[in-house]
């Protein structure tokens, strides 16, 4: 009964505890001056005194401290929490110097509430069911104001004003306070400024003088006129870095502005006058010069007298504005080179005409190449190609030589050789198609084989009448008798299907007799010979032999009166009889067997350099007068000192201030009337 009364009280205690919240009596945020080492806050709870009583904290160290994201022992250990003995307060004694940074620190302590005081087990309960008080101390940053320095240096001489700051916070105060510079220049790593005293100290409300030097070598190394760069200084107790404007001017001596003067005056004079005659007449000279060189190098090049007598016109006036062009004085430079121009327009018209005329030539030479020495062409035409190929390379020599008449004429004779080449074969297929039309020339029993050749033949008399030749386009002519000439060369194998399809309607036994197959294959083989005619001969009887069609008749009678035998027929190819008819070879074989070499042509298209024609004229001098001299350098001087008076006080020696007084100085004339304008034209920006 007496654990049941004791376990009761123990949860109407605890229950009773956990019922009690803690809280400030006033803001939960609670400054902390700085301006102490150690400080002492009172913090007033909202709790009457009898509750007052009953609480009790876990620690006199919060449970723990942190400013943002930092929390570390320091900063716990720096403030310690006791209760108001007479008042419902906490007591807050902190260390400030440990609370090294600025801003607000979160402070968190466990607290809890007990109704036995004495009773261990309430207490150990109370202890578990701690509840958390959190509240803020608030470390005001430093405020630090400073007035912007001025540094100048003005030729030789280097200043620099006063660096104070002021703390205007009146909270705080910094003692570790560093000033940083950032790189000034780019041909340097080395700061402009530096301080004696590392670290610097300032009391709240503190007006301080810093002493930093000045390095002349990297002041050397910054830009004329204004640089601005800023000053930072850092500190743990700066809410931002703290920054001061260091205006940095650079002059150079201001003697320039006279030398400046000078030059740009002098310079202008000699631009306007004199140079602008010079540089006109030694234009017109050598646009001459180069066009007198093109000239004697074109001559040399060619060989025709129609265009060699062009040149040399040409050439005699451009040697005329020459001597002209050698009287500096007296000469007006853009009428003689109006006229050079003139002569070089009419030259290089001249070169466009004769280069496209021969670049047509050498297209047509290697299109004649290609025609020539294609390997479609008939069997037919290489031996008669030879002396037109020939002329091929004559022609090419021509070209390179510069003898346009002498290839054009070479060219000629090729498309005058080729046209009678392709009447030729005209005329050959012709009496090829007149043979082929008479049955004599047919063996026995072909009938049929007569009547079926007869309207092909007659196609192919057709065809060969409608094939043209243009000396202008011969390759369309030599196509066609290409395309034609392999049509025909299907006749003889055809013809022989015919042949055997007729021996084997009247007699099929016969027809496979292997006399009657070799004999066959002997015609139909002389039949090739005139077709393809590849000895080039004018009458295809020379290639016939009669006792080739007597054979085959006689073997074609002698099979239909002998027994019957096997059918001994083999398929016509060329292994018949062991290959003996392997020299029967198709067109086909004959073009790759030929022994054409196809010519490569490099024209030669480089120019001769023809040192010794390179001219040089006399270049033309002058001066100019000393009573001219002496009056010019007096008013240069006058008025040097005139801008020196007027803009000392604003010149610093940028490169931009430098322009514009070079520029006035080039647009005045030099005379007495420049100097009463001076100060209307030179202004810096």
């Amino acid at each position: 009964m007496k654990k049941i009364c004791l376990f009761v009280i123990i949860s109407f205690t605890i229950l009773s505890a956990a019922a009690q919240t803690l809280t400030l009596s006033g803001s939960p945020n609670i400054d902390i001056s700085g301006l102490k080492q150690v400080e002492t806050v009172d913090i007033p709870l909202k709790i009457d005194m009898t509750t007052y009583g009953k609480l009790r904290l876990t620690d006199t160290k919060p449970f723990f401290v942190r400013v943002g994201s930092n929390s570390n022992d320091q900063f716990k250990n720096a403030v310690t929490i006791n209760k108001d003995p007479k008042n419902p307060a906490l007591i807050l004694t902190v260390d400030v110097a440990k609370l090294y940074l600025q801003g607000s620190y979160e402070v968190s302590l466990l607290y809890y509430f007990v109704e036995a005081p004495d009773d261990a087990k309430a207490q150990a309960a109370g202890v578990a069911k701690a509840t958390t008080l959190t509240f803020n101390l608030v470390r005001a940053a430093g405020v630090l104001e400073g007035e912007p320095v001025i540094i100048k240096k003005d030729g030789g001489e280097t200043s620099g004003s006063p660096l104070v700051i002021r703390e205007t916070g009146r909270r705080t105060s910094l003692k570790d306070l560093t000033f940083t510079l950032p790189n000034v220049s780019a041909k340097t790593t080395k700061p402009l400024l530096t301080f004696p005293d590392k670290v610097f100290e300032i009391h709240a409300n503190e007006q301080k003088p810093i002493k930093y030097i000045i390095d002349p070598n990297v002041l050397e190394t910054l830009p004329l006129g204004k640089t601005s760069i800023k000053l930072y200084g850092n500190s743990n107790l700066l809410q931002s870095p703290f920054t001061i404007q260091v205006e940095i001017t650079r002059n150079i001596w201001k003697g320039y502005i006279i030398v400046t003067v000078f030059c740009g005056l002098l310079i202008g004079l000699f631009v306007r006058h004199y140079l602008k005659s010079l540089k006109d007449n030694e234009t017109a000279k050598g646009t001459a010069l180069q066009l007198l060189l093109d000239m004697y190098l074109f001559k040399k090049e060619i060989h025709d007298t129609a265009v060699v007598s062009t040149v040399n016109q040409y050439i005699n006036d451009v040697n005329q504005n020459l001597k002209k062009l050698s009287n500096f004085f007296n000469t007006d430079p853009s009428q003689l080179l109006t006229a050079v121009q003139a002569d070089q327009t009419k030259f290089d018209q001249l070169k466009q005409d004769f280069s496209k005329k021969m670049a047509d030539l050498k297209l047509a030479i290697m299109t004649t190449r290609d025609a020539l020495y294609s390997p479609n062409l008939p069997g037919t035409f290489q031996k008669p190609l030879e002396p037109i190929r020939a002329l091929l390379p004559e022609a090419k020599t021509a070209i390179d030589n510069r003898d346009l008449t002498t290839a054009g004429q070479k060219m000629q004779m090729i498309a005058n050789d080729i046209g009678g080449l392709v009447a030729n074969y005209k005329s050959y297929v012709q009496s090829v198609c007149n043979y082929l039309l008479n049955q004599k020339n047919y063996p026995a029993d072909t009938d049929n084989t007569f009547a079926w050749a007869t309207p092909k033949i007659a196609i192919y008399q057709t065809a060969i009448s409608a094939i043209a030749f243009d000396p202008a386009n011969f390759n369309t002519g030599l196509l066609a008798v290409n395309n034609f000439q392999n049509q025909l060369e299907e006749f003889p194998n055809d013809l022989k299907v015919e042949v055997q399809n007729d021996f084997k309607k009247v007699n099929s036994n016969a027809a496979n007799d292997g006399n009657v197959i070799a004999s066959l294959e002997k015609w139909v083989a002389m039949i090739k010979d005139i077709v393809t005619n590849t000895q080039a001969e004018d009458d295809p009887i020379k290639y016939v032999d009669e006792n080739t069609l007597d054979n085959l008749n006689i073997a074609w009678k002698t099979a239909q009166t002998s027994p019957a035998v096997e059918d001994q027929s083999i398929p016509l190819s060329m292994d018949f009889l062991g290959g003996q008819l392997d020299s029967i070879a198709p067109f086909s074989k004959v073009q790759d067997n030929r022994s054409n070499v196809f010519p490569i042509f490099t024209f030669d298209d480089q120019r001769i350099d023809e040192s010794e024609i390179r001219q040089s004229l006399a270049s033309a001098k002058g001066g100019y007068l000393w009573s001219s001299i002496i009056q010019t350098t007096m008013l240069t001087l006058l008025i040097g000192l005139g801008a020196y008076k007027s803009y000392e006080t604003d010149f610093t020696g940028t490169f931009s201030q430098l322009i514009t007084i070079f520029l006035f100085a080039f647009s005045l004339d030099i005379a007495v009337e420049s100097i009463s304008q001076f100060k209307n034209k030179l202004t810096f920006s």
